[in-house]
């Protein structure tokens, strides 16, 4: 690499060429000229600043929830008022993904009130069933947990973790 024309800027040598040759053959392969360089001009600060993120309404959703996760009473109220007003909204498995960090944290009677309205919009979902029963087997009550996987198992007759974690019952 070739850098040269090297001309005063703000006190500094800068170059303004560089040329990429091959070095067999001297050939040169990529050349840049700048015609100026700019040294301490004042940038904007959204230059610096992270991208503009936009939450979805499930994002805020499930923000607000974990917020709120101390409150049993506050969650609910939340939750019901969401799937009222935007029931497009399929909030399913981050409603799940919700209720098992607020089980890592121990807030066991906020996530088993949250995922047991959840499994009872989605009565289908295998994996709201088993998200259930995990919030009950966390909590130490074995015969609704029990309940909540066999039921998971009657939807879903091959959903493998419900059927490891009623062994595990047993």
């Amino acid at each position: 690499m070739r850098v040269g024309d090297y001309r005063e800027v703000a006190g500094v040598l800068f170059p303004h060429s560089f040329a990429e040759t091959e070095i067999a053959t001297g050939k040169t392969l990529n050349e840049m000229e700048w015609g100026s360089i700019a040294a301490n001009r004042d940038l904007p600060e959204r230059w610096f600043a992270p991208p503009q993120f936009t939450r979805t309404r499930l994002q805020q959703l499930l923000e607000q929830l974990f917020a709120e996760r101390a409150d049993p009473q506050a969650v609910m109220w939340t939750y019901r008022d969401f799937r009222r007003f935007h029931p497009d909204v399929d909030t399913r498995s981050g409603i799940e993904a919700i209720g098992y960090q607020m089980l890592k944290m121990g807030d066991h009677a906020t996530a088993i009130a949250l995922l047991d309205a959840n499994a009872a919009d989605y009565p289908t979902s295998a994996s709201s069933a088993f998200a259930l029963g995990r919030a009950h087997r966390t909590a130490g009550d074995v015969e609704k947990a029990r309940q909540e996987l066999e039921r998971a198992l009657k939807l879903d007759p091959n959903h493998k973790r419900a059927a490891e974690a009623l062994k595990s019952l047993k």
